[in-house]
């Protein structure tokens, strides 16, 4: 192809202009190996649950599961070993161990590779009272991608509770948290079907958390405090009823800094289980190699729990969307609507409290 002389003179004008930038990079965290450790005792029979994988790089998932450790609860009633129900996910069992307020916990945890892994030791704080939970729908206004403000449809999550003695010298330290557990029944769809009902969790902590400290406020008392508040609703987990469980945990002050540091810099659009754009280190060390860290933390907390739901009629009403396995519009199920069990993490056993 023929280059005209005036084409020459722009490309040579271009690359000028470009061998006077500076080069730049991205500042991101180094990829050395790191090892995630996710656990919790609470003031309950549990289960009691702890997982341990390799950090991945950042924006990918804790998915790498670091299979055959031994784990191992040191408290003032003996040791307690956990038992791994999957790989990388070891469990205390309903009614093992109940933790109790006052006393103090640790985890010892020896990976196959003769690796050895220490919490520091934790009292658990005392319980605090939440009197009431409560829900309701807005509407929130949102910006688009391009900077636009809108309207969208949201749950608004909030809390009374009760905190004895605020003005107390050690405030009391408190992680609030979010789990979603909806009903979704089947339509009768013919032929010899059985329509069934299914039951759907979502993990508390994945995404929304709130903290708190009693030394800012001015009473004992917590009203209408906020602790959650989701748009972009799914119409389909509300077909059947939909519970917010919030936990109230407890925590010791140690555990609040470290949450206080994933809230600064983890990344908005992930969850906390998502790699950190910077290291976080909590409660546990490497005693083995302290050139290959340990982020993550084994938190010992009291936690208080209440529920509240919302029934079909109210989101459907609300938001005026129309129900997806609606009879006039059977033509258009998705399959989900005469196979429930298709849902993520769906189950037929229905939980005790629904």
């Amino acid at each position: 192809m023929k280059v005209s002389k005036s084409h020459t003179t722009i490309l040579l004008v271009l690359l000028t202009a470009i061998s006077c930038l500076d080069p730049f990079s991205f500042e991101r965290e180094d990829m050395d190996p790191a090892i995630v450790i996710d656990g919790f005792l609470r003031n309950n029979d549990g289960p009691h649950i702890l997982t341990i994988s390799n950090a991945l790089a950042f924006g990918d998932k804790f998915i790498d599961p670091i299979p055959g450790a031994r784990v191992v609860l040191n408290s003032p009633e003996g040791t307690f070993e956990y038992e791994e129900e999957s790989p990388g996910t070891h469990v205390l069992k309903k009614g093992v161990l109940t933790g109790k307020p006052g006393e103090q916990y640790s985890v010892r945890i020896e990976l196959p590779d003769g690796v050895v892994i220490q919490s520091t030791p934790e009292v658990m704080p005392q319980p605090l009272e939440m009197t009431r939970a409560r829900s309701k729908f807005v509407r929130l206004q949102v910006l688009t991608r391009t900077g636009l403000p809108r309207r969208e449809n949201a749950v608004e999550i909030s809390i009374d509770a009760n905190f004895p003695d605020p003005s107390r010298e050690i405030p009391y330290y408190i992680r609030y948290g979010i789990e979603e557990d909806f009903s979704y029944p089947e339509q009768a769809c013919g032929g010899l079907h059985q329509p069934k009902t299914c039951y759907v969790n979502t993990a508390a902590f994945t995404n929304d958390f709130t903290l708190l400290t009693s030394d800012v406020l001015s009473r004992g008392q917590v009203d209408s405090l906020v602790v959650l508040q989701k748009g972009d609703l799914n119409p389909s987990h509300y077909r059947g009823k939909h519970y917010f469980t919030v936990y109230q945990l407890s925590i010791t002050p140690a555990a609040f800094q470290y949450w206080e540091r994933i809230r600064e810099v983890i990344n908005q659009d992930g969850t906390v289980f998502d790699r950190p754009p910077a290291r976080v280190l909590g409660n546990l060390y490497n005693e083995s190699n302290d050139q290959i860290p340990v982020l993550g933390y084994f938190e010992v907390a009291s936690v208080d729990i209440e529920r509240t739901a919302f029934l079909p009629s109210e989101f459907f009403e609300f938001t005026g969307i129309t129900e997806e396995c609606s009879f006039f519009s059977r033509n258009r199920w998705p399959p989900t609507c005469c196979q429930c069990l298709g849902l993520p993490n769906a189950t037929t056993i229905r939980p005790p409290w629904f």
